[in-house]
């Protein structure tokens, strides 16, 4: 019962993590809430790593964890701004749905779909169709669109990201592959966030100097909700402590497991992102939605079965 155990705790280190990053994102720059949780998840990474002390991985599955870390970027960027803009009780258990990537590729690769996890494919499809609803009493959820678009997104990218990454574990130790990865996320966002910050600031002293502009940029020409002030960097720290401790928490309960509990336990995890948002940010679904929520949450249980 350890494993399950385990697994229970990264489920609600990843439901917190993700609340945690949608809540910063609707304050500060989506690429500083990334930038910051990817670096700070690398240096936990990096850690394990030599605490390990496994082997370096082979040429094949140092491509594999790379490509890995490159959806891992775009899956997280689209995730926390769909947390950002949309409802998180919609969000969370939308974007939890990209284990329908991996099974859809061993489908194409000759692999029998079983009838659970074709169920769980067909619910994933309802499930998104319901929580898209508006409700029915005209109340409106700002962002709720584009909100779940991008959840689909970030689905999509994360399927990506475990299918290669399991790849990399065929021929290197989970931690190498998680440690690659997230290096990887880290050279690509690093450089955007970069870019997006000289530019800012170049736009900002550009208003500065046009006659009869009414703007005028920040210190430092930033503006507030771009940059971040170094007594806020522990609370997007917290993102990426959380994040790294959940996978390491899980692939710890997997080793030691052999049915496919641990990944249903796993998968449970936008839950506690859907409590902690009806708690502390007081969101309210409608009932089909509500709905959706729950099959969305047994659609990915399903999958990993």
């Amino acid at each position: 019962m350890i494993e399950l155990g385990l697994a229970a705790c990264a489920s609600v280190a990843w439901g917190a993590s993700d609340f945690a990053a949608g809540v910063a994102a609707r304050r500060r720059s989506v690429l500083v809430v990334l930038a910051a949780s990817q670096c700070t998840g690398l240096v936990l990474a990096m850690l394990a790593l030599a605490l390990a002390g496994a082997s370096a991985p082979s040429g094949p599955a140092l491509l594999s964890a790379a490509l890995a870390g490159a959806f891992e970027a775009i899956g997280f960027g689209a995730l926390y701004a769909a947390l950002a803009r949309g409802p998180m009780g919609v969000v969370a258990p939308a974007a939890a749905l990209g284990g329908v990537i991996p099974l859809a590729s061993g489908v194409i690769g000759g692999e029998r779909l079983g009838m659970l996890a074709a169920t769980g494919c067909i619910a994933a499809l309802v499930a998104v169709v319901l929580v898209s609803r508006e409700p029915a009493d005209g109340r409106t959820q700002p962002g709720l669109a584009p909100g779940l678009s991008l959840a689909l997104l970030s689905a999509a990218a994360f399927g990506l990201f475990f299918l290669f990454l399991d790849l990399a574990a065929d021929e290197a130790p989970f931690i190498w592959g998680v440690a690659i990865a997230r290096a990887t996320a880290v050279v690509l966002v690093v450089p955007v966030l970069t870019w997006h910050v000289v530019r800012r600031r170049s736009r900002g002293s550009a208003l500065a100097v046009s006659p009869g502009s009414s703007e005028r940029p920040r210190a430092g020409g930033e503006s507030g909700s771009s940059w971040v002030a170094a007594r806020e960097v522990g609370a997007l720290a917290v993102v990426g402590v959380l994040d790294i401790a959940a996978n390491l928490l899980f692939a710890w309960g997997a080793s030691r497991a052999d049915g496919p509990l641990v990944g249903v336990v796993g998968s449970t995890y936008p839950v506690f992102t859907v409590l902690l948002a009806a708690g502390l940010l007081g969101e309210r679904l409608a009932l089909t939605q509500r709905a959706g929520v729950v099959l969305a949450l047994a659609a990915s249980a399903l999958i990993v079965l």
